[in-house]
């Protein structure tokens, strides 16, 4: 009786604790399909360079912007948006949501040309540059 008690325990305990993935929380991570990046041709020196984005982020109200994922190397930023939906639909509003100009900032602390590489989806990118001046 003791081993059969044990066995279910250990079953019950390895069911709960095999259950701890992001996608088990409710919530599925994705890229979000950038069309098009608007950003100036030149800025100077520690000016904020403003990146506006537009694309569609998911076809119902549960489909959100979650972040920006940067990553800086030398004279190029990589950048990929990601959105954020339920994994069960609990009766999302049948609407289209969209990036809308959504807009990344930062800094350059020196003057050069920099590529600006946009994830636009899984192995598809969107590349820009801008000319930092003294």
């Amino acid at each position: 009786m003791q081993i059969i008690k044990l066995i279910s325990f250990a079953c019950l305990w390895f069911l709960l604790n095999s259950c701890t993935t992001e996608q088990n929380k409710g919530y599925h991570d994705f890229i979000i399909y950038v069309d098009e990046i608007f950003l100036p041709d030149t800025i100077s020196v520690n000016d904020t360079l403003s990146i506006k984005f537009n694309g569609l982020i998911g076809t119902d109200g549960c489909h959100t912007f979650k972040h920006f994922d940067v990553a800086s190397s030398g004279s190029t930023l990589n950048i990929t948006l990601w959105g954020t939906k339920p994994v069960i639909n609990p009766g999302c509003n049948k609407i289209m949501v969209y990036l809308d100009g959504k807009e990344y900032k930062t800094k350059f602390s020196k003057p050069g040309l920099y590529k600006i590489i946009v994830t636009k989806s899984e192995n598809h990118f969107i590349t820009d540059s801008v000319l930092v001046k003294q």
